[in-house]
């Protein structure tokens, strides 16, 4: 698959006349819970030429899309955000994109603008909008768990992933690690450690749902509150860095392009 992916890459390049100087992978198999029927989900970060920047309409129209998304074939799911845009998202603390930059598998890296971003990411890191923004994402799953008649096992991750997500930053004041097994094993112990660890097991061994959720779902319940009263004490603070993100965007397009 990995030169599938490459091809993929390569022929998305040719037909949109873009560079790709990222790619990644930011599905379960980042996060270490893929089994052998797992899709795989490429996310990548694309330059047009100069000339596309040199306009006085920006890059977001037909011509020059902020989004390239391929359809999903052969478990393979597809999709970049252009640079400007992904820059953009990166100053408000994009948790999406976070994960991507922080991704472990990775499927091109220029050594340039990664790096750059992930220096530049203590000063525009917004604590509070992060912990949000995976609170809300476990209280929209739990919601959809309740409905669901036939749950798997991956819709109980589903809730406690993000909500793991948001105890590390909570906690760290900084951006979380892309593996759900390694926060877990740094902030659980006793039963609850060993039912989150048994989930991620039977994620990848692709195995029924087994554990009683009914005691899990509370306890995520209680952790959702407890975030959500922390994060509200939080005050937003960041640095206005535009400026080096509009150097670190001149820098990438000319080592990309020339």
């Amino acid at each position: 698959m990995y030169e599938k992916i490459q091809m993929t890459l390569e022929s998305l390049e040719d037909r949109h006349h873009i560079k790709i100087p990222y790619a990644c992978e930011a599905g379960s198999r980042a996060w270490g819970l893929a089994n052998e029927k797992s899709d795989y989900d490429v996310r990548f970060l694309y330059v047009y030429p100069k000339v596309a920047y040199l306009r006085i309409d920006p890059v977001g129209n037909r011509e020059f899309p902020e989004v390239i998304e391929k359809p999903i074939s052969e478990s393979l799911d597809i999709g970049g955000w252009e640079l400007t845009k992904a820059l953009r998202l990166f100053r408000k603390s994009n948790p999406s994109l976070l994960e991507w930059i922080n991704s472990p598998v990775v499927y091109k890296n220029d050594d340039f603008l990664i790096k750059q971003m992930k220096d530049i990411l203590p000063s525009v890191f917004n604590t509070k909008a992060c912990i949000m923004h995976y609170t809300k994402m476990a209280k929209g799953n739990l919601h959809r768990y309740q409905k669901n008649l036939h749950p798997k096992t991956k819709d109980v991750l589903n809730i406690i992933k993000p909500i793991v997500s948001a105890k590390w930053i909570d906690n760290y004041q900084e951006f979380h690690p892309v593996n759900f097994s390694m926060m877990v094993e740094d902030f659980y112990s006793g039963e609850i450690k060993n039912t989150y660890l048994q989930l991620a097991k039977e994620k990848k061994l692709d195995l029924q749902l087994t554990i009683d959720t009914n005691q899990l779902l509370k306890h995520a319940a209680t952790e959702i509150a407890a975030l959500e009263t922390s994060a509200k004490k939080l005050q937003p603070e960041k640095i206005e860095e535009t400026k080096k993100l509009d150097e670190l965007f001149r820098n990438s397009l000319e080592r990309t392009w020339g």
